[in-house]
């Protein structure tokens, strides 16, 4: 899905990372955002998709997707893994951020 478009309807990633909103697809056989990539997805074997916005102040829209071989919804804990891990890279991309700004204010 690397290089996807950014916009809504476009599978579960380009739909959050537009959104900046949680997505999560139980089916993507059924579902509609995956209408144009169904064939690919079945040849991997994908049933399901969460896909999480990462909210960092850099100005592009990151995000991490979770593919699964069988059809569900997350539960509750791993919807808080989700939220953590997304929290832990924004900080990891604002850190990285920060580091570049310094060094480039060093040279």
């Amino acid at each position: 899905m690397n290089g996807i478009e950014i916009g809504i309807g476009v599978a579960s990633c380009g739909t959050a990372a537009f959104t900046g909103q949680r997505v999560i697809v139980e089916d993507i056989q059924t579902h509609p955002y995956w209408a144009a990539y169904k064939d690919i997805t079945r040849k991997a074997k994908l049933a399901a998709c969460w896909s999480e916005p990462i909210h960092s102040s850099m100005a592009r829209c990151w995000h991490f997707d979770i593919y699964l071989h069988s059809k569900r919804n997350p539960d509750n804990a791993e919807i808080q893994m989700m939220i953590n891990t997304a929290n832990m890279a924004a900080i990891a991309l604002d850190r990285n951020r920060s580091d570049q700004a310094l060094k480039e204010n060093e040279n």
